[in-house]
């Protein structure tokens, strides 16, 4: 038998192709992380506006609301139509009603803050840090040092 060997010759084009596919696949993450910071920017944004809207809420109906009913309870107590136990419950709840406007404000204001932390340009999981406590050296400091 005749047998004839052909030759191979590198052209580069196996090179050529991997070049292309990486340059590519770099492309489609590059496009793939730009979509999930947009996606994380919409939530944070969401969540900040969601926040500001309980937090007006709070601060605007619910804080005269129950100013008000106290203030009826407080003159109904005047008036002997209630008892001191009565005026208490209502005094709580106008105080619950003040620590949940102000609690609403500071969820507000960490919403806000991670959305300026992501829009900075910090990664999302540095901007979960905020809705933990505020001052965490306070906490792990040893009392009388």
């Amino acid at each position: 038998g005749l047998s004839w060997a052909a030759p191979l010759f590198d052209l580069g084009g196996g090179e050529r192709l991997r070049r292309g596919a990486t340059a590519r696949r770099a492309q489609a993450l590059a496009q793939a992380l730009e979509l999930e910071l947009r996606a994380q920017a919409r939530i944070a944004l969401a969540q900040a506006e969601a926040a500001r809207q309980i937090a007006i809420t709070r601060r605007d109906i619910m804080l005269p609301l129950s100013a008000d009913v106290f203030d009826g309870a407080v003159r109904d107590f005047n008036a002997m139509e209630i008892g001191i136990l009565e005026l208490l419950m209502e005094r709580r709840a106008r105080l619950e009603a003040g620590r949940a406007a102000i609690a609403a404000t500071a969820d507000y204001w960490r919403a806000q803050a991670a959305l300026d932390l992501l829009l900075a340009g910090a990664p999302a999981g540095q901007t979960t840090l905020l809705a933990s406590d505020p001052a965490p050296s306070a906490r792990d400091a040893k009392p009388g040092h």
